[in-house]
């Protein structure tokens, strides 16, 4: 029996047999609990046509063991569906390993001939469009023009590593942040080099800034023509290579940072402007007394830059990208009151460092259909009395003309090693907060709907089946390819926590990341971990 070609499979059947090779393989990783998610892979047949390839986590084992990076095999009876956002090749199929799946590994010598890797470079017109998108997840490769070193920061899910590289693309620098274990695919070695990055997310601030996701890999000096090709364009130029001036505030561990430039409230106040060279952040531990949101605690903002649109006649502006946004969303803009020992101090916090602490974004509440904006604005107030370190950025304003109101620049939790998930009743994986609820559900006789059947109500209600007081859940069960969320969870007034754990057995079962993301329209709480969930497939 022949093969079929990649470009040729479709969800019409189950029976396809492909020939290819495993050009990329790595495991799709949970950021918050850190478990297995699946072992997706980049296949490649002889015409050149890619897929991206996933395996259920409940299957990985079976499968691990048969498949190698680099190696050819012949794949059959598996199924094709419609591929999500976050794509790391440009193709709209994925294919999905079944339990029925075959997998033989072969030595075809005409195949063996053709290329090893295979990649989709993004030029810098082509970041321009990728700028904020979902859809595509960018390959990028150039000079290497500084490597930094491995640091520390806070994130919604804990302590992260990170590690920045510069590369030169078209005489454009480009940032590329890796993010966790990927910090360790590269060393300082590597600076001067020809580095390629896959499967990257786009953002342009001040610069095209590149992040990894779980599907990454970088290569150095790969025999390709494209690298022969940049180190020749680059041998006659000076000042390639940079010396990158670490940030005092940004070095060292987390620990570290916080005691940088440590003063009391009454000390920061008393700073004023000495010199253009004059040190501007500074850390100090304080209490948040009140936060005012009688008036504005929140504003419009462009999802490229952040910034604040404005309207003109019937349309949005954004000012800093200077034209009009494709996309928006509520942002915070905090203004807080917080004391230490010494003083009281009036400052703001913007919207990366108050979900930290609100544990939700602006928009969940604004969308939320329970209670009046009394009710909404209840949740923020739950922050006073917290006792964090801040840091703080100095600028003119405070510096020269003493303008009373600081902006917070970050926050470092006290427990930092602790840091809170997106439920504050248990801390712990999305998966212990589900066998804990069940335990304690399962203690208490008068609940009105047991979790179990709160799951089965879930999951039917994403089919779009009728929802029965009986029903039970399989968390063996896969969702439906035409799911979509209704709002017959919402109407049962299931709590944030409640909803967390319910979907912890229903987010395993999805089985392509376009489950994953319509998953995310109904759970919109913590929407970073969610987009970040989406990248790791």
């Amino acid at each position: 029996m022949s093969c079929d070609m990649l470009s040729e499979v479709d969800h019409g059947k189950e029976t396809w047999k492909v020939k290819v090779r495993v050009i990329r393989l790595w495991d799709a990783i949970n950021p918050n609990s850190k478990e297995l998610i699946s072992l997706d892979m980049i296949l490649r047949d002889a015409q050149g046509t890619m897929i991206h390839a996933t395996i259920k986590k409940f299957q990985v084992n079976k499968f691990r063991p048969l498949i190698k990076e680099g190696s050819i095999y012949v794949i059959t009876n598996f199924k094709v569906s419609m591929a999500a956002d976050f794509r790391p090749i440009e193709n709209d199929k994925i294919l999905n390993f079944l339990h029925s799946t075959k997998v033989q590994e072969i030595q075809d010598p005409e195949f063996i001939a053709t290329i090893e890797q295979s990649f989709n470079f993004a030029t810098i017109e082509v970041l321009s469009d990728q700028n904020g998108s979902r859809k595509y997840l960018s390959d990028v490769i150039g000079l290497a023009s500084c490597i930094g070193h491995i640091e520390e920061t806070q994130t919604c899910y804990g302590i992260s590593k990170i590690r920045d590289i510069f590369l030169r693309i078209e005489d454009e620098r480009v940032k590329v942040r890796l993010w966790g274990e990927k910090v360790n695919l590269i060393s300082e070695e590597s600076t001067g080099c020809v580095v390629i990055v896959t499967s990257t997310t786009v953002k342009k601030m001040k610069e095209y800034s590149l992040s990894s996701t779980s599907a990454t890999k970088i290569y150095v000096d790969l025999e390709i023509p494209q690298t022969t090709e940049i180190h020749k364009s680059y041998s006659s130029q000076e000042n390639i290579i940079e010396e990158r001036m670490f940030e005092g505030h940004l070095k060292g561990t987390i620990e570290e940072q916080m005691l940088y430039n440590r003063r009391t409230l009454q000390e920061i106040i008393e700073i004023t402007s000495e010199s253009d060279n004059q040190e501007k952040f500074y850390t100090a531990k304080a209490t948040i007394t009140s936060v005012n949101t009688t008036d504005e605690w929140y504003y419009i903002g462009c999802d490229v830059c952040n910034k604040k649109v404005v309207k003109t006649d019937n349309n949005l502006y954004c000012s800093k990208c200077e034209k009009e946004p494709k996309k928006t969303s509520p942002r915070y803009k905090l203004k807080l009151e917080i004391g230490d020992s010494t003083t009281t101090m009036g400052c703001t916090m913007f919207d990366s460092e108050a979900k930290k602490l609100i544990q939700q974004p602006a928009s969940s509440l604004i969308d939320s259909e329970y209670g009046d904006i009394n009710d909404k604005t209840n949740v923020i107030q739950k922050i006073c009395g917290k006792t964090l370190i801040f840091q703080f950025r100095l600028d003119d304003y405070n510096l020269k003309f003493g303008y009373p109101d600081y902006t917070i620049h970050r926050i470092f939790l006290l427990n930092y090693k602790e840091t809170p998930k997106r439920s504050e009743v248990k801390q712990g994986t999305l998966k212990e907060l589900s066998e804990t609820m069940l335990t304690e559900e399962n203690q208490n006789d008068d609940a009105s709907l047991s979790v179990n059947v709160r799951q089965g109500s879930l999951l039917k209600t994403i089919k779009k089946e009728p929802i029965s007081e009986d029903d039970e859940v399989s968390t063996q069960g896969g969702l439906e390819e035409d799911m979509a969320i209704s709002d017959e969870v919402t109407k049962k007034n299931v709590s944030q926590e409640e909803l967390i754990a319910l979907l912890y057995p229903v987010m395993m079962t999805a089985t392509t990341i376009k489950e994953q993301n319509r998953l995310q329209k109904h759970v919109d709480t913590e929407e970073d971990f969610w987009s970040m969930l989406m990248m790791m497939e």
